[in-house]
């Protein structure tokens, strides 16, 4: 199946629209500040976000550019649903997708591979939810899934109006602002609190994925500006500290040195002629010291781990005692509270192999299989997801949920690979190998622990996929063009 999906470039001119946009903005604001005049302040609000709205909608970088920053922002709006900031940021980036489709001249002929994944996914969580122990529970995961989709498919769509490079270093740098906020807070406590920022419980896993991009950016970046990405991933390691979340702590350094590995490898073989660019670029753009900015990397570690405990020398105390907890940790926390709730999903799933237990139904397992016994880990059954992708889908829709996911999670990762293997990316390493440790760090956690279809975090994980299936349909229309010449 082909993936040329979208005309790219800048949208047509469609003056008399926006000329009516503008004249319409006009009229809201002069009833914002009549509404003000009145005293009738919460309606005035009213016309300011329309006005907001339409702006994002009708401009599609600025739809891209408050989606990511957004991202980093955890805010319930209404507890009820529940709906948080980012549910209203990608509705905004959806309709702006959905306008620039009215707008353009051309319609979109073809789709984005990886989209028969998510489309095979979502058919598969239907079938699950019609088999299961509550169809009306698993309407909310089937709308969600759903959703997640149309995320996808619009930020594909708008990312062809933008280099891909851009938004990756852009997602970089909203990291960095956040993670001095984050800094901040621990430092202020001495260590003795964990720090999360605006996104509580959310930013450790944003940080996780930031902080090989930083290393990919440092090591390849060819602006004279290079240091700053450098100064930028020590401040996002240190907030990852700052979090005391373990597992994201360790896998994100873990990342960080395959990023340094890989960089040295394709570095040598460039050396030795046997990756080749564009040779008019190359001849503009001098190749960095890769090897020099390794050894800074492997200086720059430990030397900013004594600087913070140079500032705050307690904190050192209280980072070891929390991550000692993960050897010696009591009933109910940690490893036995992980190992509990994956030895629940595998039950549910053996209760109904096919089509497991139903979509959005394994926080009332012990319900659904009243001989579970429950224990000390009871209540975080009842809050908590199965702690581990894969093994949720395998218990909630059976073979057919985990198959279509594992699906989805190695295509993405293969495109990330072959972006990264290619021989004509010598110009654009930095993004490349940024993508393909993104990529690896999705389908790593999948079978790990991670859930990338749940909460705030879906939406980084649409966001990037989408940014993959681009530069991968990029990359291979490059390499079609280059074979009809």
């Amino acid at each position: 199946m082909n993936s040329t999906v979208i005309v790219e470039g800048q949208p047509d001119d469609h003056r008399a629209l926006l000329v009516g946009m503008a004249f319409s903005a006009a009229a809201l604001l002069l009833l914002t500040t009549a509404l003000l005049f009145t005293g009738r302040t919460i309606l005035a609000v009213a016309p300011l976000i329309a006005v907001a709205g339409l702006l994002v909608v009708s401009h599609p970088r600025l739809a891209l550019y408050q989606y990511l920053f957004v991202l980093f922002i955890q805010l319930e709006l209404v507890e009820s649903l529940p709906l948080y900031a980012t549910d209203v940021s990608a509705a905004l980036l959806i309709a702006a997708a959905l306008l620039d489709i009215l707008l353009s001249a051309r319609l979109p002929s073809h789709l984005p591979r990886l989209t028969l994944n998510f489309a095979a996914l979502l058919l598969a969580v239907f079938v699950a939810a019609a088999f299961g122990s509550d169809p009306s529970t698993s309407l909310r995961s089937l709308l969600r899934l759903s959703f997640l989709l149309l995320t996808f498919l619009s930020v594909y769509r708008l990312v062809g109006k933008i280099e891909v490079d851009r938004l990756v270093r852009l997602f970089f740098w909203l990291c960095v602002l956040h993670a001095v906020i984050v800094l901040a807070g621990f430092v202020a406590s001495g260590g003795t609190q964990r720090s999360w920022g605006f996104s509580p419980t959310v930013f450790d896993g944003l940080a996780m994925m930031t902080l090989p991009v930083g290393i990919c950016l440092y090591l390849w970046d060819r602006s004279g500006k290079v240091g700053l990405y450098l100064i930028g991933s020590v401040l996002v390691m240190g907030a990852l500290i700052s979090t005391q979340s373990r597992f994201s702590t360790f896998l994100g350094l873990t990342l960080t040195a395959l990023v340094m590995v890989l960089s040295w490898h394709r570095y040598r073989r460039i050396l030795k002629g046997k990756v080749v660019g564009p040779a008019d670029s190359m001849a503009t753009t001098p190749l960095p010291q890769v090897n020099r900015r390794l050894l800074v990397v492997a200086a720059a570690t430990p030397g900013a781990l004594i600087l913070l405990l140079a500032a705050q020398p307690f904190i050192l105390e209280s980072v070891v005692d929390r991550f000692a907890m993960l050897i010696n940790s009591p009933a109910g926390e940690t490893v036995y509270l992980r190992l509990t709730l994956w030895s629940f999903a595998v039950k549910a799933f053996l209760a109904n192999p096919l089509t497991g237990i139903g979509p959005g139904c394994f926080r009332y397992v012990q319900e659904i299989i009243p001989t579970l016994r429950l224990t000390e880990a009871g209540p975080w059954v009842r809050g908590l997801t199965a702690h581990n992708l894969f093994l949720h889908y395998l218990a909630e829709t059976g073979l057919i949920g985990a198959t279509a996911l594992a699906a989805l999670f190695i295509n993405q990762y293969r495109y990330g690979r072959r972006i990264w293997k290619s021989a004509d990316e010598r110009t654009n390493n930095a993004c490349s190998l940024a993508l393909y440790i993104i990529s690896t760090l999705f389908l790593l956690t999948t079978f790990l622990e991670a859930g990338w279809f749940w909460g705030q975090t879906a939406y980084a994980f649409v966001f990037f996929v989408a940014l993959i299936a681009r530069h991968f349909h990029r990359h291979q229309s490059a390499l079609m063009s280059k074979g009809t010449q």
